[in-house]
């Protein structure tokens, strides 16, 4: 994109993990008066690290799909330990407490709870209602990320 310059934000693979897993946690307990087998299948643990991975990179497919939607040409690499998101910003990008081609204050904590709440709604499926919260949460995430994303510079005048 002409007039645009790459920005990068990374995220650690283990914030959102941890994130997943104690929401899987809280879930779990939540749910064990009602049904002791679901609870102990949402309760997600270090040996369901093999599919919550599979659902990191969906989320992270997902969140590179919105970052492209609202801020521009977007890529996502999944490694081992970080996601990393690359955007060609448009040239007037910027958000007020971030110097010019960073990404806003605050869009990191917005992509870790998107992509933390996606994966709990499909952690989650085996109870539509619990579910459908985090599908809520995932939509106000979202939200979060357009209001943050479409920051732009002033018009230079001369």
């Amino acid at each position: 994109m002409e007039g645009s310059k790459s920005i990068t934000l990374t995220i650690q693979n283990s914030n959102i993990l941890d994130r997943v897993k104690s929401g899987a946690y809280y879930v779990g307990e939540a749910t064990k008066g009602e049904l002791l087998e679901v609870a102990a299948m949402l309760q997600a643990s270090a040996d369901d690290d093999t599919i919550l991975k599979d659902f990191l990179k969906e989320a992270s497919s997902k969140a590179c799909n919105v970052l492209q939607r609202y801020i521009g040409t977007t890529s996502v690499v999944v490694t081992a330990l970080t996601v990393v998101f690359t955007t060609a910003a448009t040239v007037n990008f910027f958000a007020e407490g971030s110097s010019p081609y960073t990404y806003p204050v605050g869009l990191d904590k917005a992509v870790t709870d998107y992509m933390a709440n996606y994966i709990l709604r499909e952690w989650t499926k085996p109870i539509p209602a619990t579910s459908n919260t985090f599908a809520e949460k995932v939509v106000r995430n979202e939200q979060t990320i357009r209001e943050l994303a479409c920051h732009r510079m002033k018009p230079n005048r001369s």
